[in-house]
């Protein structure tokens, strides 16, 4: 995905940026002045005329309208579109959110300065360009929640969940004529807030994520439980154990073990009867930290599509030090260059969220699940 009109927006909102530097003018020096009051004399050389060299840049910017199209929403929209999956568009939606959570921050530092700045400004005067700015950040917020809502993304729910928030509301009133008609609106946004509506994406898909994780995850506590289920069994012995239970799980899908997958063979894969792969794992023994960022290496690196965001590592540990070794697993993990954050909407410890090799959007489910195979 080509995101070089994106980048060069963002880069207008960061601390290096017109907005930025506008706006932090305003808050420490420029506050309070009158309405009558021209361009100040004592602005610092160079502000106006790199503030105007920076806007002029994006005299295209705000969109308008529906019909009146704009290369950076076309951009946006083209690769919300191209995304297959529910989780790989709202990866990408947060990725747009991180990149406003600065100005976001200062956005919001003194509200009652902002409207204090005066209304009737001089042209090219740091005020002029301080409103233009601030008025293209709304129109991009609302503009953002309208093209998501005509693809039925709820934006306030994904704000929710990566807790950067730069639209508080989805008012029919304040953004119809962004849909182009009241009606259209209208229909958009009560699908939205409509929770009976089901997406059949997630209910297949990742439920059925899900559903393996439980499986194995309940197979795995039985298997401690009994040692003769492992006792004596290399990975690939242990891993046939995990295969057979989950065949006996799963509808409308097939379950494998060692198939090719991008450059090689995965220990497990769960596969949709659609084509559509769900789930890759991999099995390992516990040999310490060393060996398993190479496993964590050779599940990215090898066997990971863009497409596939569900994965998991299995890791059967045979030493007493259970305890120690699961504080290593953790630290292991979060140490990866991969690594992004703890998986929150899930209750268990190893639960991560890792990005793509290569591509620090798409955003990848990893959970690893711990075993105590202690041959002892």
């Amino acid at each position: 995905m080509n995101r070089e009109l994106e980048y060069k927006f963002f880069r207008e909102f960061q601390h290096d940026g017109a907005a930025m530097l506008a706006l932090k003018m305003t808050n420490y020096k420029y506050c309070g002045i009158g309405n009558d009051v021209p361009a100040r004399a004592d602005y610092p050389d160079g502000v106006l005329d790199e503030i105007k060299k920076r806007t002029e840049v994006l005299d295209i910017w705000p969109w308008h309208g529906v019909e009146n199209r704009c290369p950076l929403f076309d951009e946006i929209t083209d690769n919300l579109d191209s995304c297959i999956y529910d989780a790989s568009r709202w990866n990408y939606v947060i990725s747009i959110l991180k990149q406003f959570q600065t100005w976001t921050f200062e956005y919001s530092i003194c509200p009652e300065k902002l409207d204090s700045i005066s209304n009737s400004v001089t042209l090219y005067s740091l005020e002029y360009y301080f409103h233009d700015w601030r008025n293209a950040f709304k129109t991009f917020a609302e503009k953002l929640a309208v093209v998501l809502a005509m693809r039925g993304i709820n934006i306030i729910k994904i704000q929710q969940q990566c807790g950067i928030s730069i639209i508080d509301n989805l008012n029919v009133d304040d953004l119809w004529m962004f849909f182009g008609t009241r009606i259209l609106a209208e229909e958009c946004l009560s699908k939205l807030n409509d929770s009976k509506r089901p997406n059949v994406e997630t209910t297949i898909y990742n439920k059925t994520y899900l559903k393996v994780l439980h499986v194995l995850r309940v197979a795995g506590q039985s298997f401690e439980k009994k040692p003769q289920n492992y006792i004596g069994k290399d990975e690939e012995g242990i891993r046939d154990a995990f295969l057979s239970v989950l065949e006996t799980h799963l509808k409308d899908c097939t379950v494998t073990g060692e198939t090719f997958n991008k450059k090689g063979k995965t220990d497990l894969l769960v596969k949709h009867n659609d084509g559509t792969n769900i789930f890759i794992g991999e099995c390992k023994i516990w040999k310490g930290a060393k060996y398993l960022t190479a496993a964590i290496d050779q599940l990215f690196n090898r066997y990971l599509t863009w497409r596939d965001t569900n994965t998991a590592l299995m890791l059967f540990v045979r030493q007493d030090n259970i305890t120690e070794i699961t504080k290593t697993i953790d630290a292991t993990c979060k140490a990866h260059p991969y690594y992004v954050r703890h998986n929150d909407q899930s209750t268990d410890l190893f639960s991560y969220i890792f990005h793509l090799q290569g591509d620090k959007v798409q955003e990848i489910f990893l959970e690893v699940l711990v075993f105590h195979f202690n041959e002892k």
